[in-house]
């Protein structure tokens, strides 16, 4: 999954009760974060278990870091397949 926050990391980093990290937590896939900007990523609380696979911050290229994130997703996916024939 990509995850792009967007202007809700800042409202999420200053209100940790808004319940997404209870919601990351409760994923059962892998997610990436993808970001244009570093002042938009998620900062994980202690309380977080559930971290993400990668975190692409590529600076005012939204489209770019998506690219990037699909071909992270793409070869996990090729990866976890050819593990399991």
């Amino acid at each position: 999954m990509l995850l792009d926050p967007g202007e809700l990391a800042q409202q999420v980093n200053e209100h940790p009760e808004s319940g997404l990290g209870e919601a990351l937590d409760n994923l059962s896939t892998p997610y990436i974060e993808v970001h244009d900007d570093s002042d938009d990523t998620l900062v994980p609380r202690d309380c977080w278990h559930n971290t993400p696979a990668a975190t692409i911050i590529i600076h005012r290229d939204l489209a770019t870091s998506y690219r990037i994130g699909l071909r992270i997703a793409l070869k996990q996916l090729q990866n976890k397949n050819e593990q399991n024939p």
